[in-house]
């Protein structure tokens, strides 16, 4: 079995922590692991699973190896997508590689960004969907509700299946009678009392030569583009490119969509493992550690008088006195206070923010490249301060900024900084000044990563160490 991780998805809902450059599968949300860590740690203990495939754009590359490097995942596979054409193409892409290593694989399909608290339970489910997929069953995981939940989609239960061996009992699997949009409260509410329905996870585990043959069957055109993009894809390292220009004409459509919908052979498998999407700042507050005014506090917080609100600092102190159902999320470069019942509305304040070209919508203080990170501390007009950390072994070269002097001041670490008069080691303490419009090049030496304290004045940004 491939654990077959869809990481593409662009951070808004989740802003400021999470921007579209550095969506929140990238960030520790709920724990010391980030989300896309915690997705694959959970698979610990299902038998038989073999190096993962995930499938993110180009932009993510480098971050999502470090991460899953930094938890002992070797061996993966990256497949990056040129642009984003929703879960029906990125699986289908997913179920080919598979099929290309055996025809008997078993895809189990996740996205990187959801939070299951039970994984003795979820391993239960997924061993229950294998079976069905064996059988030649279409797999989702139906989470069994509990609440009426208005932002989610629901699917409707059928007749109950059996795998054959389960005998009398409680049903392991449901026929999908339909898939439904996200209700509004009052449908919600009617759906939770019927007993018929679940969220929809948006979580599969199918034989990948099942999925891909009802793909070729009810999206030919998209099965011919997915192909075409993997054979002219290019390779390199432990990523594969697709092509561009295939993989650009495939439309954009659901899994749900364009097979699960139509297919006969869909079933549902019943989740119950304390699954949520964190698709906003409320839902992060639902599976928040509340304290006994009910509010929800990480990072350096201090609350007085406050009740029922979520309270998330990054960088500094934040206080909060006589407030109560609120939102407060500070970072580095910007600041969120929002009604925690509305807290869906802070999608139109990124559009909104897009629209007028803020760079907060868009980019991160924080950044991933191939050879370490590079996080941005302060900028004004008069200078700029960014922390850079190469990797152990890793090297890259510059040429400094041309209307810009650069001092280099070693925090931990050590390695040599390389310019044509020569090599100059750089242990911690080292403090380098680097004119403009100089070339030189770095290299990390030793088991930990080389810290370097760049100030940059008059203020310059960081396109000479983003290549």
């Amino acid at each position: 079995m491939i654990p077959v991780i869809l990481a593409g998805g662009s951070g808004t809902r989740l802003w400021p922590m999470s921007r579209e450059l550095y969506p929140k599968q990238l960030l520790a949300m709920t724990g010391a692991c980030t989300m896309l860590q915690q997705t694959l740690m959970r698979l610990d203990g299902i038998a038989d699973l073999e190096p993962p495939v995930v499938l993110c754009n180009e932009t993510y590359r480098y971050g999502i190896a470090r991460q899953l490097r930094q938890i002992g995942v070797h061996g993966f596979e990256l497949i990056l997508e040129p642009v984003g054409r929703n879960t029906a193409p990125a699986i289908a892409v997913a179920a080919l590689k598979a099929m290309s290593r055996s025809e008997d694989e078993q895809i189990l399909v996740l996205p990187a960004d959801h939070l299951i608290r039970d994984a003795v339970a979820f391993h239960k489910a997924v061993g229950t969907a294998a079976a069905f997929a064996r059988q030649g069953y279409l797999t989702t995981f139906g989470v069994v509700p509990q609440s009426p939940e208005t932002g989610y989609g629901y699917i409707r239960k059928g007749p109950a299946v059996d795998t054959g061996g389960a005998g009398a009992g409680k049903p392991e699997a449901f026929a999908i009678s339909r898939f439904v949009e996200k209700p509004d409260l009052e449908t919600a509410q009617q759906y939770l009392d019927s007993g018929q329905y679940c969220w929809n996870s948006g979580m599969f585990l199918f034989q990948a030569a099942d999925i891909w043959e009802e793909v070729k069957h009810f999206a030919p055109d998209m099965a011919d583009a997915c192909s075409l993009a993997i054979k002219h894809g290019r390779v390199e390292n432990d990523a594969l490119f697709l092509d561009p220009g295939a993989f650009g004409r495939c439309r954009s459509d659901s899994i749900d969509y364009s097979v699960m919908e139509k297919t006969a052979k869909g079933v549902m498998v019943p989740l119950d493992a304390g699954w949520s999407d964190l698709g906003s700042w409320a839902a992060m507050w639902e599976c928040g550690t509340r304290d006994e005014n009910g509010n929800v506090c990480t990072g350096d917080v201090w609350v007085e008088k406050t009740k029922n609100s979520l309270v998330f600092s990054q960088s500094r102190l934040v206080a909060a006195a006589g407030i109560r159902d609120l939102v407060i999320v500070e970072t580095a470069d910007a600041v969120l206070v929002a009604d925690r019942t509305r807290s869906q509305e802070v999608k139109s304040v990124v559009s909104g923010l897009k629209a007028r070209n803020r760079r907060q919508a868009f980019l991160h203080p924080t950044r991933f490249l191939s050879w370490g990170v590079v996080i941005e501390i302060h900028t004004d007009a008069q200078c700029a301060v960014r922390r850079i950390e190469i990797d152990p072994e890793k090297s890259f070269e510059i040429i400094s900024p041309a209307d810009a002097a650069c001092c280099w001041s070693v925090i931990s670490g050590s390695g040599w900084m390389i310019r044509d008069q020569g090599r100059e080691k750089m242990d911690q303490g080292f403090c380098g000044h680097i004119g403009p419009k100089q070339r030189l090049g770095v290299e990390a030496c030793g088991q930990a990563p080389l810290v370097i304290l760049e100030t940059s004045v008059p203020a310059a940004g960081p396109d000479h160490l983003l290549g």
